[in-house]
């Protein structure tokens, strides 16, 4: 008995002609679908153009990061960042305001019980982001401030930069874009639970040795992540960084 391929057909050589209602029909010709040969050329040239498109954008962004001062850890595709931190159940928010406002999953009403029920950090979390991230619900809505550990000396100097960069499109933008098209790029954080507390005005701080990940995402199409700061010594998000720094191209 021959084996079934996973849509359901059997398997044939290539030299066999074309069946009709099971019978051969030499004249029709070999086995070869037209149509399925032409979906299988166009898979191929859609994912050749996206591969092209993000190599571009990829070395475009670095190029204008290094040129400002800020040397990426890793650059990798945007929707691999987020697999890796789903993969290690980081929580990954975009949008966080200057003042630390990172936008929540759930409307208003939700949050007012919320701040009736007696919960826990880990509890409220899990309320707040239940997909552990905001990227659907970044532009507006409900937001809660949240307070990540203070970063050493060398890693604020880096987020200055950062700073500079997400600001250059309303300011100077040659100073930033080396006089060619700007980037605009969004600023995002990926941390382990321990590595920010919900600001509840009760003097709770995060521990110290959870630290977090600062990375930038291209706006636009082709989805590019360039992971700029990472500090500390947690274990879960070291391994996120060199996982991400191990992605090629041939990954993409």
């Amino acid at each position: 008995m021959r084996l079934l391929e996973k849509e359901g057909r059997v398997k044939h050589s290539q030299e066999e002609p074309i069946r009709v209602a099971g019978v051969p029909v030499p004249q029709v010709g070999l086995a070869i679908d037209p149509i399925a040969d032409r979906q299988r050329k166009l898979r191929r040239d859609i994912a050749l153009k996206k591969y092209q498109n993000y190599t571009k954008m990829s070395r475009l962004f670095r190029d204008r990061l290094v040129s400002i001062g800020i040397k990426p850890i890793a650059i990798i595709p945007r929707d691999k960042w987020y697999e890796i931190c789903r993969m290690l159940n980081l929580y990954y928010f975009l949008n966080v305001t200057d003042f630390g406002y990172v936008t929540v999953c759930c409307d208003p009403s939700e949050i007012q019980e919320l701040n009736h029920q007696k919960l826990s950090q880990r509890e409220l979390k899990r309320k707040l982001w239940p997909e552990y991230n905001n990227v659907r619900h970044r532009i507006s809505g409900p937001s809660v401030k949240i307070i990540l550990p203070e970063a050493p000396q060398e890693v604020q100097e880096v987020l200055v930069k950062v700073h500079q960069y997400k600001g250059a499109k309303n300011t100077d933008e040659s100073a930033y874009s080396g006089g060619e098209e700007y980037i605009f790029a969004k600023v995002g954080v990926a941390l382990d639970e321990n590595s920010f507390v919900i600001d509840d005005d009760i003097g709770i701080k995060p521990d110290g040795k959870f630290d977090p990940i600062v990375f930038l995402n291209t706006h636009n199409d082709p989805g590019v992540t360039a992971i700029v700061a990472q500090y500390g010594e947690f274990n879960l998000e070291k391994q996120a960084v060199e996982t991400a720094k191990k992605i090629i191209y041939r990954d993409f």
